[in-house]
């Protein structure tokens, strides 16, 4: 599984709704004063959106969602987004905590379309499933670092429709991961959901519950 560009996916989802969630709820004179294109949105990175959202929270955004948990949230994504923007290591844990909080976010200011929360939903079980099976410490994303008792990146390898290979680069578990084929399903819906670089075409409810 490419963890960098799932990552990817995320922050753009994120970037994206966040942009559009900001302009719907700004006056003009603070989208000219922080000079936002709001008919563009992805070429603007989500570290500005999150600046802008933290800045005018009290201002603007408090009174519609009535609490500061998504403020709380905001932080924490902007912590992850600068550890994925440096290429700084990130435990399979730390990837689950970024899209899990990235969904929780999103659900807050209730943004993003039916299919986007879909496809970020399956990714997530998909994370979860493979924690259950292999140590949350594991880096998937940048060098190994020595707190992480000797484990490597890991890879996701298809063989075929009913079978999947976890492969370890330097480390065998002694446990055998014997519910594959559990796996396998939410690793092809993930990786289906990755290859659409354009965010078109993506699966449907029905695929996922067949």
């Amino acid at each position: 599984m490419d963890y960098i560009k799932l990552t990817q996916f995320a922050l753009q989802t994120l970037q994206n709704n966040l942009g559009k969630f900001i302009c719907s709820n700004l006056n003009n004179d603070i989208i000219n004063k922080y000079n936002i294109n709001n008919n563009n949105f992805t070429n603007t990175d989500i570290l500005f959106f999150l600046n802008v959202f933290q800045g005018e929270f009290n201002n603007y955004f408090y009174n519609k969602l009535n609490n500061n948990y998504s403020l709380s949230l905001s932080y924490s994504l902007k912590y992850f987004r600068n550890k994925i923007a440096h290429q700084s290591s990130l435990t399979l844990r730390e990837i689950y905590r970024f899209i899990d909080e990235t969904q929780a976010f999103m659900e807050e200011l209730n943004i993003g379309n039916t299919q986007e929360k879909f496809d970020l939903e399956n990714i997530r079980r998909n994370l979860l499933k493979l924690m259950v099976n292999c140590n949350d410490n594991i880096v998937v994303i940048g060098k190994k670092i020595e707190d992480f008792n000797g484990f490597n990146d890991f890879n996701v390898e298809m063989k075929d429709d009913d079978n999947i290979n976890i492969n370890y680069n330097s480390y065998q578990m002694n446990n055998q991961i014997n519910n594959e084929n559990k796996l396998n399903k939410y690793d092809k819906l993930v990786n289906k959901i990755l290859q659409n670089n354009d965010n078109k075409n993506f699966l449907n409810v029905e695929q996922f519950n067949e």
